[in-house]
């Protein structure tokens, strides 16, 4: 049979999916997961098997287990055969774990009524089928969790302290729960046995009838061929005892490394450690007087030195002082800094590629120049080569994807220097930043990149070509270069970086224990560390005194004791890679990269997780008959201790951490994209109801208000008439408020959550470019667009993409957006594992694959979106004014537009005027039908076929009763066709023009102070065009520009200052048969007008024409 973990896998998925179709495949699954590691992707297979037993409704309903109710229930009746024929097997442990999981994210206000009723049945739980015991025992243990972390169930006070003085206090002998409470107490509070009974007042309470209770560590450090020399040198244990029968003249190492390293880890192991339970070591200050003189003679100095740090403790306040109120996981990690250092001075005459970092072969003594002089394992290279790699490893995660062409290549960029960054609005830098490696000034303004020699955009090609380029250009730096700066990637050979981080971790420790216990070394290595990177102003050398825990803390995100453990043991297989390469001192590159890539492959490469197992698994340690207990090398319990060891609850840290050091992780990049932008990914899940407001917005009140009158109207103002609006507002804001933030818009971005209520006003659902309010939306729609494109991205190829449609948000339905219906939390416990055997509960295992898959399956047949395409409320009158493009020019493109007859248009100006004539309120008239026309070439300038429709025919499909009358039913104007709208919409705005100029503000009708010139320059335009027919327009086109530019400019603030010329060539303001001569416009019109003089210039315009025409 093929027990790949792919087969695992499949196998996982067809046993999730069969669970459904019978309950007979139950037994299959349960001996598979007995025999084989089937269990290690058995998260979906509980998760669907306790879905079945219906486990979470039952105790909700009847807050118990009824006695027959897995009589009716074959799925729980199936289990309980299973846990009748081995109730201690793997696949019972691991259901109690899950079952346990599903009471504390499921059950937790219902857990204290449940518990109360078990309390009532306790007596009688040894009657009970196995099933309901193991689902009895969850909730025991569950309930034991939070008094020891003290996270108090709901309404759980009576319970805790019934069950604290009957079950944990009052028992005459130690039970499975004292035992359970005191093991999780030791794992929050990181404290030794004795400290426990000391410190805890339940704990303390308790009747323990066990003996010898001590303090020792959980793990010792050891190495396999030590060992015997190790056991010799306890004997030194009894020196202080009278008339004792050893003679400690044989009990003195040989020149045998092993014999030397076998003798320090009695130090280590027996006497180092009593400083942290305040135990005299004066017996061995006694011993040590004595023996010293044979000691200096045996061995060397550093050695000597070593020894008496192990019996009077190292220097206060350096990383190697053990104060006894360090916690478990200091001492583990301070221990493990003496591991290596003993293990270093043992083989100091060995000279491989790791102890000649140190130890001169000539002299045999330490040596501080020599780490500026060798190849030194765990050195690092040019702080750019670690740069380049990530950028190529992470090169599409990084690529922005949303650069426009007319800006710039794409999104990479690279500074004068050789640093690359990528700037992620629409292409174009809109800011400025210091350079991280030369401190240049980088990015730039207005869509311009700062000129600079060396300083470009690249297109993702160029930026591969380079990253490719410069990678194989960056060197390796001779010496060791221990700074404070972080590692990005694969070191040389390594393929890892915390294999290289390790490397890096023993020099460094080697380097301050050196400094330490042979105080006049300490400059001369300091020294030479600086001396290292002069050459490197960007970088710091480390303190080595004080820094230590730069690369700890680089190595270990998380503490942990099994972090430790697993440090030790890759420590205690150094030696035999040392000894295999005795005598390669490294003078060249190739000793040096094969002893790295020995020790990634023979010592690093082991699963961290059987690493951890098997080093446990060798430990011979005296423990207290307590403390096995505590530390699971013992099982207190027969019966029921296999459903209450300890066990490590998966994380979101330590599964990044598990991940990061596979060896293929790059099969990953899905999962880690995920993982990286996991909260914006999850605000897809609240993308729907914004774009079901944003869209009914647009159908129901697109053009129905100015800019001034949605400023003073709230959205509040509006719903308490439109009920569905209310619907739509309520389910709105509440997914606003799941949306991470930073979003953008284009250039526009917004980093804070801002709060939007019902009192906020319209602005903030019409998109207008010169406000902030009205891109709040379109920026949120627009990032979750893009977040969702990015998904399709990493798991489509571009041809799959070119293929599928773009669509467009505001039309898509809820089951074309992205939806990961489980949080990082519930896939986390989902497709984690920890190891059903006792003691190895704190091992766990995540099934990567499984949520990568689950990732995928959950886009998979949705939708890709043109991010480019966005439809937004506007403003009444400023339908010009939008990001997507002109729509009369869009209009034109689309449907080929008629020029009216004459007669067409006295009619129409004829059945405007009777209409003012016959209406009073022909302002407000005048203004609708204008937005209606501007709605009508909106809506119809994308369609095709329109083009024999007439203007009524198309109003009254829109159904909208708020609309202009004048067009909903057939007159004189609205039986004109659609190819006449543009001509139709240019007589309506100058009629419009009459009423509009009264609403004007004032900032725009500023008196001409010189209108003489002004009027020159006019006159000069005039003859310019009258000379020059067939270059540029007439005089009278140009005035009914200027008339347009008014009307769909001034709504939207513009700037007084601006000059009108830069605005006057717009396409929308022309007739098409101007349209070729606008090119020529620009630098004939008057330069010097500004729009705080545009009404004025208008008037004098219309003045020059009337003057010459008499």
């Amino acid at each position: 049979m093929n027990n790949s973990p792919e087969v695992f896998y499949m196998r996982s998925k067809y046993y999730s999916e069969a669970i459904h179709n019978t309950p007979e495949v139950i037994y299959m699954i349960a001996d598979d997961i007995n025999s084989t590691e089937l269990w290690k992707y058995s998260g979906t297979i509980f998760d669907v098997l306790i879905e079945e037993i219906n486990l979470v409704d039952v105790l909700k309903t009847y807050k118990i287990i009824p006695d027959d109710y897995f009589e009716s229930n074959a799925y729980g009746n199936c289990v309980d055969n299973k846990l009748e024929e081995n109730f201690y097997s793997p696949f019972s442990v691991l259901l109690s774990d899950f079952i346990t999981m599903i009471i504390k994210n499921k059950l937790e206000a219902e857990l204290s009524l449940i518990i109360s009723n078990i309390f009532i049945q306790f007596n009688v739980l040894n009657t009970k089928r196995k099933i309901i015991k193991i689902i009895y025992l969850a909730c025991i243990r569950v309930l034991i969790d939070s008094i020891a972390e003290k996270k108090f169930l709901p309404n759980s006070q009576l319970v805790n302290d019934q069950f604290s003085k009957n079950f944990l206090i009052a028992p005459s002998e130690t039970t499975i729960f004292n035992m359970y409470y005191l093991k999780i107490l030791k794992k929050i509070k990181n404290c030794t046995a004795k400290e426990l009974l000391s410190n805890d007042y339940i704990a303390s309470s308790m009747n323990l009838n066990l003996t010898n209770i001590d303090s020792k560590l959980d793990i010792k450090p050891f190495i396999a061929d030590s060992m015997e020399y190790y056991k010799k040198y306890l004997k030194l244990e009894n020196y202080s005892l009278e008339n004792n029968v050893v003679d400690y003249n044989e009990l003195l190492p040989s020149n045998n490394p092993y014999d030397i390293l076998g003798f320090l880890l009695y130090f280590l192991n027996c006497v180092y450690i009593k400083h942290k339970f305040s135990k005299s070591t004066n017996y061995m200050m006694i011993w040590f007087g004595e023996f010293k003189s044979r000691l200096d003679h045996i061995l060397c100095n550093e050695i000597v030195s070593l020894i008496n740090c192990f019996i009077i403790n190292f220097p206060n306040n350096s990383p190697f002082y053990l104060d006894a109120n360090d916690d478990n996981i200091v001492v583990m990690k301070k221990v493990t800094y003496c591991f290596i250092l003993s293990t270093i001075f043992s083989f100091k005459n060995n000279f491989d590629p790791l102890t000649s970092i140190f130890f001169n072969n000539k002299t045999n003594a330490l040596d501080p120049n020599l780490i500026k002089k060798l190849y030194c394992p765990g050195s690092e290279m040019d702080y750019m080569y670690h740069h380049f790699v990530f950028y190529k490893e992470n090169f599409e995660m990084l690529d922005p994807k949303t650069f426009m062409q007319n800006y710039s290549k794409g999104g990479f960029y690279k500074c004068s220097c050789g640093y690359v960054y990528v700037i992620e609005n629409c292409g174009g830098p809109m800011e400025t930043a210091n350079c991280l490696n030369c401190g240049l000034k980088i990015g730039g303004i207005n869509h311009k990149i700062i000129e600079r020699e060396g300083h470009m955009n690249f297109s993702n090609d160029e930026a591969k070509e380079y990253l490719d380029t410069m990678i194989n250009k960056s060197k390796h730096f001779s010496g060791l270069k221990l700074t404070k700066l972080s590692c990005d990637s694969a070191v040389r050979n390594m393929s890892r970086c915390e294999s290289f981080n390790i490397l890096r971790l023993i020099v460094a420790v080697t380097i301050a224990g050196c400094s330490i216990i042979l105080p006049n070394y300490r400059h001369a290595y300091q020294n030479a560390l600086e001396d290292n990177i002069k050459k490197y102003p960007r970088e710091k050398s480390i303190q080595i005194i004080s820094e230590i825990n730069v690369y700890d803390r680089e190595l270990f995100k998380e503490s942990s004791n099994l972090n430790y453990i697993w440090l030790m043991s890759i420590i205690s297989d150094l030696p035999d890679l040392m000894i295999k390469n005795a005598g390669k001192i490294p003078t060249s590159n190739p000793i040096r990269n094969t002893f790295e890539k020995e020790f990634e492959i023979k010592v690093y490469s082991k699963d961290k997780n059987k690493r951890i197992s098997d080093y446990m698994n060798n430990q011979n340690n005296d423990f207290s008959e307590l403390e096995s207990y505590l530390n699971e090398s013992a099982q207190f319990d027969i019966n029921y201790g296999h459903l209450f060891r300890l066990k490590t609850n998966p994380s979101e840290n330590s599964m990044r951490i598990q991940l990061q050091s596979l060896n293929n992780k790059s099969e990953y990049n899905i999962l880690t994209y995920f993982l990286n932008e996991y909260e914006t990914i999850f605000s897809l899940n609240s993308f729907y109801p914004i774009i079901k407001l944003s869209n009914y917005m647009i159908q129901t009140y697109n053009q129905k208000y100015t800019r001034a009158e949605a400023h003073n109207k709230t959205i509040k103002d509006l719903y308490e008439k439109d009920a569905k609006l209310k619907k739509y507002f309520d389910s709105f804001i509440i997914a606003m408020k799941n949306i991470k933030y930073p979003v953008r818009y284009n250039c526009f971005e917004v980093n804070e959550k801002l709060e939007i209520n019902e009192n906020s006003s319209l602005n903030h659902f019409f998109i207008e470019l010169s406000e902030a309010e009205g891109k709040i939306l379109a920026a949120v729609l627009k990032t979750l667009a893009e977040t969702q494109n990015k998904l399709f991205n990493l798991i489509y190829n571009e041809n799959e993409i070119e293929k599928k449609p773009m669509n467009i948000v505001q039309i898509s339905k809820k089951k074309d957006i992205i939806n990961i219906p489980k949080t990082l939390d519930e896939l986390i416990n989902e497709f984690s594992v920890c190891d059903s055997n006792y003691g190895k509960g704190q091992l766990i295992t995540y099934d990567f694959k499984g949520i990568q898959d689950f990732i995928i399956k959950c886009i998979r047949g949705k939708k890709i979106f043109n991010v480019l395409d966005f439809r937004f409320c506007t403003y009444k009158n400023e339908i010009f004014i939008r990001p997507e493009g002109d729509i009369v020019v869009e209009m034109r493109e689309s449907v080929r537009q008629l020029s009216l007859k004459k007669e067409n248009i006295v009619n129409i100006k004829s059945y405007l005027k009777n209409a003012e004539r016959n209406d009073k309120n022909f302002k407000k008239t005048i203004e609708d039908l204008k937005v209606l026309l501007e709605i009508v070439i909106n809506s119809t300038k994308d369609k095709a076929g329109v083009d024999n429709l007439s203007l009524y025919e198309i109003v009254n499909e829109m159904r909208d009763k708020s609309m202009s009358p004048i067009l909903i039913g057939k007159n004189e104007l609205s039986s004109f066709k659609i190819v006449n709208i543009i001509e139709i919409y240019e007589i309506v705005e100058k009629k419009y023009l009459k009423y509009y100029k009264e609403d004007i503000n004032p900032r725009y009708k500023e008196p001409l102070l010189n209108i003489n010139e002004y009027k020159r320059l006019i006159e000069i335009f005039y003859h310019e065009c009258n000379d020059k027919p067939n270059l540029l327009p007439s005089v009278k086109d140009v005035k009914y520009a200027l008339l347009r530019l008014m009307i769909r400019k001034l709504p939207s603030n513009i700037e007084k200052n601006e000059l009108i010329y830069k605005h006057i060539v717009n396409y929308s303001l022309w007739s098409e048969e101007n349209c070729e001569k606008l090119s020529n416009v620009e630098f004939p019109f008057p330069q010097k007008f500004e729009f705080c003089n545009i009404c004025e210039i208008y008037e004098l315009f219309r003045q020059t024409i009337k003057g010459f025409k008499t």
